[in-house]
């Protein structure tokens, strides 16, 4: 029987000579795979609507095991707003291949929501980077890893110095050893941005050295306890640098 389900495209796959598999997140079944046919055709229905990103109603017939087969999409939005600039495309890539990455770990229909509300929020022109860091805090938990910003890593810790990605949280005075020392707004906004709504940011007012303190704490955290590499991550993090100033040299 055919069906109505909403959800973007996650995924683009080459199927035959003129399919295509369609990995779409949606809100009634999480991720599902869509076999699309025909669709690389010139005179196709589906011409320009099985692009990576477009957020849709699909019509298919949907089956539990293996791929369910695709009638028809009324696209909703093409996220053009991204399509303007090079670095909100690099954005958006870096956002959907990290939301495909821990849906396949977590196949939770809340996700959907929290990657929708972030594009939403940086198409009303809010800062790109700090909504994909709150982002980034808000997947830890379908990934099986709850940052904790209430305690310090070692038991002992007493006043709260620094944070560093690699050892997984807040250093204290006693602990602090080398490591670099964040400035003291970073440790309270990182805080915040772990307990924001992020539907309810309105505003966004982050001096760049912050900013980039909690994106390159972000990705060492990232790359040392989730085993996930993403593309563009790398390239966001040295978008993410420019601001800083010359005696604000970041050495993590």
């Amino acid at each position: 029987m055919e069906e109505c389900v909403e959800g973007i495209i996650l995924y683009v796959t080459p199927f035959k000579e003129s399919s295509e598999i369609l990995q779409v997140l949606t809100k009634e079944y999480g991720l599902i795979g869509l076999l699309c046919r025909g669709s690389k055709k010139v005179k196709s229905k589906f011409l320009n609507k099985t692009r990576i990103y477009n957020y849709a109603k699909f019509f298919i017939i949907y089956k539990k095991d293996g791929l369910s087969p695709l009638k028809e999409i009324d696209v909703i939005d093409y996220f053009t707003y991204f399509h303007q600039d090079i670095t909100l495309i690099t954005y958006l890539s870096y956002l959907g291949s990290l939301t495909y990455q821990v849906v396949k770990q977590d196949n939770n229909k809340e996700i959907l929501n929290l990657f929708l509300t972030t594009l939403k929020k940086i198409s009303e022109n809010l800062d790109p980077l700090v909504l994909t860091n709150i982002l980034e805090i808000k997947y830890l938990k379908y990934l099986g890893i709850n940052l904790n910003l209430s305690n310090k890593i070692f038991k002992t810790c007493s006043f709260l110095v620094t944070l560093n990605g690699s050892l997984g949280g807040l250093i204290c005075r006693n602990c602090y050893q080398k490591e670099y020392l964040v400035n003291k707004k970073t440790i309270i906004m990182i805080r915040n941005y772990a307990n924001i709504d992020i539907l309810k940011i309105k505003e966004i007012k982050i001096s760049p050295l912050v900013k980039t303190e909690i994106n390159l704490f972000l990705s060492n955290y990232y790359e040392t306890f989730t085993g996930l590499y993403v593309k563009n991550k790398e390239l966001l993090n040295k978008l993410a640098m420019w601001p800083c100033k010359k005696d604000e040299v970041l050495l993590y």
